[in-house]
């Protein structure tokens, strides 16, 4: 059965997470004289709180942002090969998410065709950069955009999904998948889970995986 084919965007089709490359360039400090790590690492806030907290650091024109970006981003090794290999062998692929659409679009920019993005959006306001969260219902209230929706979507279709990503934002989905590529903080988290996986650092490693597998998966679990 052709399945479902899902991927995170920073650190995953990139080598790089572009909302870090920017804090690290461009974000204020707190007023403590920390940096946004420290929203980041502080786990009584939920991620859909953080990521407006972090974004609430920047105050640069997103043309500006944008344009950096160009000289600082890079997709990782094999992504443009492997999207337009796994298009063309109808897994039809969906890049998930929860980071901001349009760096996601900007970053990828012709092969943005070759897939649909779910993500956040964002309003550039006077002195203040506005999350605002993705229009999928949430199966928890943690998250700004929720991902394990897409995935349990597709399942209900009757079709096995692929999921590939490497951070925090991936734990869930990662869980539902059928077959999941890991990399990074996700590796950790699912190797500590005693969950199966495959690790990966390149598309062209996924690509090899999934052609000796003729790109197909057995039937969504029940």
């Amino acid at each position: 059965m052709i399945p479902a084919l899902f991927l995170d965007f920073d650190g995953t089709l990139t080598e790089e997470d572009t909302l870090v490359q920017l804090l690290d360039q461009f974000g204020r400090r707190l007023p403590d004289g920390r940096d946004w790590r420290a929203i980041e690492f502080d786990d009584s806030l939920p991620e859909n709180v953080k990521l407006q907290a972090e974004m609430d650091l920047l105050d640069l024109p997103l043309a500006e942002a944008l344009a950096w970006l160009d000289g600082a981003t890079r997709l990782r090794t094999g992504c443009a090969e492997f999207l337009r290999e796994a298009a063309g062998q109808g897994l039809e692929p969906v890049v998930l998410s929860g980071g901001l659409l349009p760096l996601i679009r900007h970053v990828l920019g012709p092969l943005a065709t070759l897939v649909q993005v779910r993500a956040n959006d964002l309003r550039v306001e006077p002195g203040r950069w506005r999350v605002l969260p993705a229009h999928t219902p949430r199966i928890r209230n943690q998250c700004n955009h929720c991902k394990t929706w897409h995935l349990r979507q597709r399942q209900q279709q009757g079709r096995p999904v692929i999921y590939v990503g490497d951070g925090a934002t991936d734990f869930c989905p990662a869980r539902e998948a059928e077959l999941v590529f890991a990399r990074s903080s996700l590796a950790g988290q699912l190797r500590s889970e005693g969950r199966s996986f495959l690790s990966f650092t390149t598309f062209d490693q996924v690509a090899e995986e999934l052609r000796n597998r003729h790109w197909r998966l057995s039937p969504a679990r029940p």
